[in-house]
């Protein structure tokens, strides 16, 4: 593939994203939504689709706050484990739920709130805490694993205020689980402090966890938008076999991990610097600083 045909493929994926996008603001924008609850599973793309529709819909006129449902975490210590005695992150019981259930109550009644700061390097919430208040119009985008849950505003806040979105990310159900990995693989080395057996232990609980409770719940959506772009295998590529290589030797995840390196073997890789600026796979790239040593 030519750079040329490369930069085709690229301008292609992006707009169609974009065009999602716009189609789902001027939906939005036609309701009395104070709450946009945006959920889909792990790396789905959720940071960048929040504040790209932040943006859609500023435009529209609406004023826009946002809020990850991930910075409600309890904390390892505090969270419900797992079968193997590990923490359950996956688990929405892994969230404040109380603190949740508040917040939203009191932003649609246009109360001031305190949203917290969960650090996912230090594994713990911050002492940063941010003020937001609803005013006319406004909307607060709520994005999280859990956010279609009935459990994070039903009984408190009335139907009419909220617009739920679900985001995919696959080109086809054989594709939907490397998709997701190889965005995660390369995540979490880079911003989350976690090498390729770290990944892969949460991994199968991450699945597994989906199927249980996120899943479920995309039926209630109002809107779905798919956030997998053609062209990303071959940008992760080599970022992805790099996080492969820090898999300990014996590993038993060393049967996984050479299905993904086969499933690259013939992927044309694309330099990260052809991806765009604004791009929702900045996501899940690694820095900039460190581009140099994948060319």
């Amino acid at each position: 593939m030519t750079d040329a045909e490369q930069r085709e493929k690229i301008y292609s994926d992006e707009v169609n994203y974009n065009h999602s996008l716009i189609n789902a603001a001027e939906l939005i924008s036609k309701t009395d939504t104070k709450l946009l609850l945006l959920a889909g599973p792990s790396c789905a793309g959720k940071t960048t689709t929040s504040k790209r529709l932040s943006a859609n819909l500023i435009k529209r006129g609406r004023g826009i706050s946002v809020i990850s449902l991930d910075d409600f975490y309890l904390g390892p210590d505090k969270s419900p484990k797992t079968p193997d005695g590990k923490p359950d992150f996956e688990s929405i019981y892994a969230l404040d739920l109380p603190y949740i259930q508040q917040c939203f109550s009191d932003l649609v009644k246009g109360k001031i709130v305190q949203t917290p700061t969960f650090d996912f390097n230090l594994h713990a919430r911050t002492d940063e805490y941010h003020e937001i208040k609803l005013g006319e119009g406004d909307i607060c985008i709520v994005e999280g694993l859990h956010a279609l849950n009935p459990l994070i505003v039903s009984d408190f806040v009335e139907p009419k205020y909220v617009f739920k979105l679900f985001l995919e990310s696959y080109q086809d159900s054989q594709a939907l689980e490397k998709t997701r990995v190889l965005r995660r693989l390369v995540r979490d080395f880079h911003y989350r402090s976690s090498d390729a057996n770290r990944t892969f232990e949460m991994w199968d609980n991450v699945v597994s966890s989906e199927l249980i409770n996120i899943i479920p719940f995309s039926r209630y959506a109002n809107a779905t938008i798919n956030t997998y772009f053609g062209y990303e295998t071959g940008v992760l590529k080599k970022p992805a076999l790099e996080v492969l290589d820090t898999l300990e030797k014996g590993s038993k995840y060393q049967d996984f991990a050479k299905q993904i390196r086969n499933s690259l073997e013939y992927v044309h890789s694309i330099p990260l610097d052809m991806v765009p600026k604004d791009s929702l796979l900045q996501e899940f790239i690694p820095p900039a600083s460190v581009w140099d040593r994948y060319k």
